[in-house]
């Protein structure tokens, strides 16, 4: 995907000036030009997501210079790039959004008001709990969505008619129990590549397009496992439920055809 550079800054949450500060630096490669714009590209949106993790882990413009250098030297620029990309996310992943309160209830078919027995300020306190937004700096009542499709995959399920409290804690504990899940599995990988490498070990340009195609394949595999056993659980608990108020229902039913009989045709 092409960016400007507002593009980039609003896709990557780095200012503009940040952005040309790291460019002067070094720390970004150069946008190609078309004309007298300059375009950028999902690489550079990687390396930015990459400076700022290492800015938030408290390393100095100097220390990440001196590690994209070092990273770099005597490697080819684009494989290096593909391989920050591969590791620092999924570029489609989506973007957070900010919602008012009134727009929050609305997705939740609530107006504020009292509403099938939830106000719209306890829905806002409930899904701060639940993580599903964040309290936005710049006005009152305003809120960060860090999972817009989560939100609105909650907010559907209670359109639906699921009671709020559940749909919400189902979110929750989906993030939470996938999250602590993908973090083990991330964790094993990462100890069988590291395994036997030393403290500096860096990939040779030969290693990189293999690390970065392991990367890059083990993230579809990875959704479509945990797709699979989402819809596995669901199928089974949902027949478990049903199944057993069926099982109830069946002596009522047949309860109800004996009284009734057998129906005479007349002749």
């Amino acid at each position: 995907m092409d960016y400007r550079i507002d593009e980039l800054a609003q896709a990557s949450g780095v200012t503009v000036r940040n952005i040309r500060y790291y460019q002067d630096r070094g720390m970004l490669p150069p946008p190609r030009r078309v004309g007298r714009v300059g375009i950028y590209d999902d690489t550079h949106l990687a390396r930015l997501r990459l400076i700022t993790r290492l800015l938030d882990r408290n390393y100095t413009a100097a220390n990440i210079t001196e590690l994209l250098s070092a990273w770099e030297r005597g490697r080819d620029l684009s494989e290096v790039l593909g391989l920050e990309q591969a590791m620092t996310g999924n570029l489609d992943e989506e973007a957070p959004t900010v919602l008012s309160g009134a727009r929050l209830s609305a997705l939740f078919g609530m107006s504020g008001a009292d509403d099938g027995g939830e106000r719209g300020d306890q829905l806002i306190a409930k899904a701060l709990d639940a993580g599903l937004i964040e309290r936005a700096t710049e006005a009152a009542d305003r809120y960060q969505v860090p999972s817009p499709r989560l939100l609105y995959a909650t907010a559907g399920l209670v359109i639906a008619g699921a009671p709020l409290d559940g749909a919400l804690e189902l979110a929750t504990r989906m993030t939470r129990d996938l999250d602590s899940a993908v973090r083990d599995f991330v964790l094993a990988i990462s100890a069988r590549i590291l395994a036997g490498r030393e403290e500096d070990w860096m990939p040779t340009s030969s290693e990189i397009p293999d690390l970065a195609g392991l990367l890059q394949r083990l993230r579809p595999l990875t959704t479509a496992a945990a797709s699979s056993v989402l819809a596995g659980s669901l199928a089974r608990h949902l027949d478990e439920v049903f199944g057993q108020y069926l099982a109830r229902l069946m002596p009522t039913v047949r309860g109800a055809a004996q009284h009734e009989g057998p129906t005479s045709t007349a002749s």
